[in-house]
């Protein structure tokens, strides 16, 4: 059996910072606002160490410091903290913040904010916090070829000339989609649109990487969570080369796949928010259990 563990596996530079953060002040009487990433594996654990995830400010007791995640907030949580008087630490990745802070200048600019991303994900809520929720949110290319033409339409026939637009992504969003999205923005809105390339490089390197290796193993294995935007998009593109991709969120998943592993040459591919200790047990596993 040959095993191949992703180059670009775990957790990538803004949830490295934000779990050592976490895992420093455990001596203190710490709260996670939110989940810190989206990982009920690596929350687990922090429960053992009574580290708990809270969604309610008002529900926070008073000697508690609060942890905001690695996804970021919007001015008004930030806001609430400060009413009830909250010691917090800020958790929120830098490239989320530099999102944050394009969107909030654009709006006070007064022009039209696109995000391209899953409106329902903590790190989008936030960011379209900083715009006062007024941003147009498109998911895919369905939906941006619907909004394009709807904007276009409007803005001829009312304005005679389109508004200012510009357009960021969530940090985790798929390269290859979001290049294709840019494309029918850009024809459409010409001139007046301008685009921030805000997916993450670490993403990215991710992504081309798992394309490559799903492409050319028997078997991939993607190890995260099934609530992490990452993990979904990373196991969507494997899943497109190949059949043969499973999602691992922890030991237990592993003998749920109905296929001999023996002989097999195996991609294991992580995600941005999986800890590197769950990689390593999946890899210790399949070569004590296959190996021998």
């Amino acid at each position: 059996m040959k095993i191949k563990i992703a180059k670009y596996s775990g957790f990538c530079f803004g949830v490295k910072r934000a779990v050592k953060t976490v895992f420093d002040n455990l001596n203190k009487n710490i709260c996670l606002f939110g989940a810190i990433v989206n990982n009920k594996y690596l929350l687990n654990d922090l429960k053992k160490s009574s580290v708990f995830v809270e969604t309610n400010l008002d529900k926070i007791d008073k000697n508690k410091i609060v942890i905001i995640r690695a996804h970021g907030v919007g001015p008004n949580i930030y806001d609430k903290i400060k009413l009830l008087d909250l010691d917090f630490i800020d958790c929120t990745c830098p490239f989320v913040k530099k999102i944050q802070r394009i969107v909030k200048k654009n709006f006070d600019s007064k022009n039209k904010i696109i995000i391209v991303g899953n409106q329902n994900h903590p790190e989008i809520i936030g960011i379209n916090a900083y715009a006062n929720n007024s941003c147009f949110i498109i998911k895919n290319i369905k939906e941006a070829f619907i909004f394009a033409n709807r904007i276009q339409d409007c803005d001829i026939q009312i304005k005679n000339k389109l508004e200012k637009y510009i357009c960021v992504s969530q940090t985790t969003f798929d390269f290859k989609e979001f290049s294709k999205i840019k494309k029918i923005l850009e024809n459409k809105l010409n001139l007046n649109l301008k685009i921030y390339d805000t997916i993450c490089d670490t993403t990215y390197k991710r992504q081309v990487e798992a394309d490559e290796l799903s492409s050319n193993y028997n078997i991939v294995l993607v190890i995260g969570d099934e609530t992490s935007s990452n993990t979904k998009k990373l196991f969507d593109i494997c899943k497109k080369n190949n059949k043969n991709t499973f999602l691992i969120e922890d030991l237990a998943d592993m003998y749920k796949i109905n296929i001999d592993l023996k002989n097999k040459s195996i991609a294991i591919i992580a995600s941005a928010s999986t800890p590197k200790y769950l990689i390593e047990k999946v890899n210790k596993e399949l070569e004590i259990k296959y190996n021998n």
